[in-house]
C-alpha cells in the first residue's frame, strides 16, 4: 500500500524536478539592455544554426541533443535559426537546447513565406526577362504572411528559451529597397499586437539589417522612431567589415560605436565572422563586440555559422554529408571557444539601471540620399485584419500536429476541468492521497528553488569546458591562430584618442550573391523551392504568392 502511494509521488517529483532543472529564465528588454528574470544583464553569445538539406533544423531530436552539447562546450548561449516548419512539433529540440542553457533566436519568414523586396537582386537579373509579367518588384505585407508568421509565434511562444522573433533579414539591401521599410515596421506592429493579444510574454521582435553603413543607421532610426507599439524591440546587424588582419578603426567599428550611443533599444550583432581569403578566422571582432567598450551599448553577437557547408563558414564538419552524427570540431571552433571563454561581460544589474535614451526622430525622405520613406506616412495595413478579435490563450502549450484548437477561453478551460473531475469517479481515499502528494510536491519544489537553483544558475554562468580535439581535415586545415594583441585589450573609443592616432582603413565591400542562374531558373520554372548552387550560394531562395516567385530576404554577406 505504501509503495503504491509513494511510487507515483516519486515519479511526479522527478517530473517536476526535471522540468525545473532544465528551465531557462526568459529574457526581457529594459531600455537598451536585455535581462533575465533575476535582473542580470544578458549578452548573446551565439552561432547561426542551419542545414542545407532541410528548411527546419529543429526537427531532428537526436541531432539537436548532440549539437546542443557541443554548442554549450563552445561557450555559446544562443543559436539563430533562419526557418522552421510551424506545423511540426519542436518539443524535442527546444528541450535539448534548453537543457544546455541555450536560447533560440528565430526568424519568422521562411524561403516560401518572406516579405518581398523592392528591387530584383543581382542573381535574378539573368532570368528577369522571362518573368517580367509575373515578378513583383514592390514590397508587401499580406494576410498570408501574417497568418504564417503568427502561426510560428503560436508554436514557439510557450518555450522559455525562445529568445527573439525576427520579422526580416536584410530586406533593405540596395538603393531601392528602403521603400520596404514601412512594410517591415507594419509587420513588427502587427506581430507585437498579436503577441500581446494572445497573452504571451513580451518576446522581443527584431529586424536584422544588412552590412550597408548608411542604410543600417537610418533603417535603425526608422524602425524605432515614434510610438513603441509600432516599432521593433531589438535591432540586429549582420556585420562583416572586420575581415582578416583588420582592426577597430580600419573595420569601421569606431563608427558603429558612435552611431548607436543614443539609440533607445538593444542592439545585437545578428551575424558576424568574416572569412579572409586565406587562413582561418580568429574572431578578434567578437572579442571586441563582447569587450568592455561595446558591452555598454551592444548586447552580444551571433557568429556565422555552425556547420561547414558550401560557403566554408562552418566551425564543425559532419563526415556523412547529411549533417548528422557527431561532427569534428575545426580550428575555428577552438578559436571561437577561446574568445567566448575569455569575453564575459557583466553589464549592469536591472535594479541599478534607469533607461534614459528617447526614441530617435523619424528620418525624412531624401531622394539625394536614397531614403525614399515619408517620415509622417501611415504604415501599411492588411485589409480585413482585426487584431482586437484575437483571443487570448489560457494555456500556452507547444503546437503539435494533433492540435485541433489553439485557443481556449477561461470558461471552456474551467468546464473541461470540472468534467474531467466528475468523470474520474475519484474516491475519498484517492482524493486524500492526491492532497498528500501535492503537499510533498510543493515541499520538493521549495527545496529545489532554495537549494538547487542558485547553484545551477551560478554554474551556468561559468565557461563551458573547451573541446580541443577533432579532425582538422578537408578544406579548413590550418593551425589555430592566436588572437591579436589588440583584441585582448580594451578598445579606446575614437573620441578619446589623439587625432593623429586614428588610422582609417578602406571601406568594406558590400554583399555579394553566390548562386547558379541555371539552378535558380530550373527551380523557378518547376515551381519548387530553389536549391543551393554548387558554388556555395547558401540561403538563396524564393517566396511564393500563388505560383509567382519572388526574391526572398535571405542572402547574406560573403555567403
Amino acid at each position: 500500500m505504501t509503495n503504491s502511494i509513494f511510487s507515483p509521488l516519486l515519479a511526479l517529483w522527478l517530473i517536476v524536478f526535471s522540468s525545473w532543472a532544465s528551465a531557462l529564465s526568459p529574457i526581457t528588454v529594459k531600455g537598451t539592455k536585455l535581462y533575465d528574470e533575476d535582473g542580470n544583464q544578458f549578452y548573446v553569445k551565439g552561432v547561426a544554426y542551419s542545414r542545407l538539406d532541410r528548411v527546419d533544423p529543429l526537427l531532428d531530436n537526436d541531432q539537436c541533443e548532440i549539437d546542443a552539447g557541443l554548442i554549450k562546450s563552445l561557450g555559446a548561449n544562443t543559436v539563430r535559426v533562419y526557418s522552421v516548419d510551424n506545423t511540426k512539433s519542436h518539443d524535442g529540440c527546444m528541450r535539448a537546447f534548453a537543457s544546455q542553457g541555450i536560447y533560440i533566436w528565430l526568424d519568422l519568414p521562411t524561403p516560401m513565406s518572406s516579405m518581398n523586396r523592392v528591387s530584383i537582386p543581382p542573381f535574378t537579373k539573368a532570368i528577369a526577362s522571362s518573368l517580367t509579367a509575373t515578378l513583383k518588384t514592390e514590397p508587401d505585407w499580406t494576410m498570408k504572411l501574417y497568418k504564417h508568421w503568427t502561426a510560428t509565434v503560436d508554436a514557439f511562444a510557450g518555450y522559455d528559451n525562445t529568445l527573439f522573433f525576427t520579422v526580416g533579414n536584410e530586406v533593405i539591401n540596395d538603393e531601392n529597397a528602403p521603400r520596404a521599410a514601412p512594410y517591415i515596421k507594419a509587420a513588427a506592429r502587427d506581430i507585437k499586437a498579436f503577441r500581446d493579444a494572445r497573452g504571451y510574454r513580451p518576446i522581443p521582435i527584431s529586424y536584422a539589417a544588412s552590412d550597408m553603413a548608411f542604410y543600417r543607421t537610418i533603417t535603425a532610426d526608422y524602425l524605432a522612431c515614434g510610438d513603441s507599439k509600432d516599432g521593433i524591440d531589438l535591432y540586429g546587424m549582420n556585420i562583416y567589415s572586420w575581415c582578416g588582419n583588420s582592426s577597430y578603426y580600419a573595420s569601421g567599428y569606431d563608427n558603429l560605436y558612435e552611431e548607436f550611443q543614443g539609440y533607445n533599444i538593444p542592439v545585437v550583432f545578428s551575424e558576424t565572422g568574416c572569412q579572409a581569403d586565406a587562413g582561418g578566422r580568429d574572431f578578434a571582432e567578437v572579442a571586441t563586440m563582447l569587450g568592455p567598450v561595446f558591452q555598454a551599448k551592444f548586447s552580444g553577437a551571433v557568429v556565422y555559422e555552425w556547420a561547414l557547408q558550401g560557403n566554408k563558414y562552418g566551425i564543425v564538419k559532419y563526415s556523412n554529408g547529411q549533417f548528422t552524427g557527431f561532427p569534428s570540431t575545426l580550428a575555428e571552433y577552438n578559436a571561437l571557444a577561446s574568445v567566448f571563454s575569455t569575453a564575459n561581460p557583466t553589464g549592469t544589474a536591472m535594479s541599478a539601471y534607469t533607461p534614459s535614451n528617447s526614441p530617435p526622430s523619424c528620418p525624412t525622405s531624401d531622394s539625394s540620399s536614397g531614403w525614399l520613406v515619408d517620415a509622417d506616412g501611415a504604415l501599411p495595413t492588411i485589409a480585413g485584419l482585426q487584431i482586437d478579435t484575437v483571443t487570448a490563450r489560457t494555456t500556452i502549450t507547444s503546437r503539435t500536429a494533433s492540435d485541433q484548437e489553439a485557443v481556449a477561453t477561461a470558461t471552456n478551460a474551467a468546464d473541461d476541468d470540472k468534467q474531467a473531475t466528475e468523470s474520474g469517479g475519484l474516491s475519498t481515499g484517492a482524493l486524500v492521497g492526491i492532497v498528500v502528494g501535492c503537499v510533498v510536491v510543493v515541499l520538493s519544489i521549495v527545496v529545489v528553488a532554495v537549494f538547487v537553483f542558485p547553484r545551477k544558475r551560478k554554474s551556468r554562468n561559468q565557461a563551458a569546458d573547451q573541446i580541443a580535439g577533432g579532425e582538422d581535415n578537408g578544406p579548413q586545415e590550418f593551425s589555430k591562430a592566436e588572437l591579436s594583441g589588440q583584441s585582448a585589450v580594451p578598445v579606446v573609443p575614437k573620441q578619446e584618442m589623439d587625432a593623429l592616432q586614428q588610422p582609417k582603413g578602406p571601406a568594406h565591400d558590400t554583399h555579394e550573391y553566390y548562386a547558379s542562374n541555371k539552378a535558380i531558373s530550373d527551380d523557378v520554372s518547376s515551381g519548387t523551392e530553389p536549391s543551393t548552387s554548387a558554388n556555395g550560394g547558401q540561403r538563396v531562395a524564393y517566396e511564393m504568392e500563388g505560383s509567382t516567385p519572388f526574391a526572398s530576404e535571405l542572402p547574406a554577406h560573403h555567403k
